[in-house]
């Protein structure tokens, strides 16, 4: 904002002098070169508003169009999301499998006191690395985590949204943007 200010006080500078050249000259011929110099001010001004000075090429927003976070989680083999999470629940059975590499069944009254056991009914204790579990289990995401929503575990990952509008779209440098509710995606078009 200071630059067109800055702009205008050079300009009626310049007026100024224009008005000085011209002191020996009759009033039509002032008032005429003046109203041309404010015109020409006018116009290049409008033109810097509009235009924006910070406009660059390849700087302008093309909308791609919505984004599909549903169809993003999904193929990393998640069965459900959020707004801001891929996320799946996790079979407490295959994690005592993991954990104790046999095939074991799991037992618990909540999250926090699930009990892996044996076919004949043989306690081998707890499930310790329930994100080594969900690391395994989704190896193509990035920094996956095993968390407790409610009452029961899952998997999940936080959403870049730039990288599911790359997958979506499949254009580089893409911007994700939250209007009204719903993610869009947009691609810089080239000048």
């Amino acid at each position: 904002m200071t630059e067109p200010l800055g702009i205008a006080g050079t300009v009626l500078g310049l007026l100024g002098k224009v008005k000085g050249l011209f002191e020996g000259s009759d009033k039509k011929t002032l008032v005429t070169s003046m109203l041309t110099a404010v015109l020409t001010v006018a116009v290049i001004a409008a033109g810097y508003l509009v235009v924006g000075h910070h406009a660059t090429p390849g700087s302008q927003e093309v909308k791609l169009g919505g984004l599909d976070l549903g169809g993003y989680c999904a193929s990393y083999s998640y069965d459900d999301n959020d707004e801001d999470f891929c996320s799946s629940a996790i079979d407490l059975d295959k994690a005592c499998s993991w954990q104790w590499s046999t095939p074991l069944r799991a037992k618990g009254t909540g999250i926090d006191s699930t009990q892996c056991y044996s076919s004949s009914g043989k306690r081998r204790g707890g499930i310790k690395d329930m994100t080594g579990y969900c690391e395994a289990t989704f190896k193509g995401s990035a920094d996956v985590e095993a968390s407790s929503v409610g009452n029961k575990w899952v998997c999940r990952t936080k959403i870049d949204k730039a990288a599911a509008c790359d997958w979506q779209y499949q254009k580089n440098d893409p911007l994700a943007r939250e209007e009204g509710g719903l993610w869009y995606c947009y691609a810089r078009a080239k000048a």
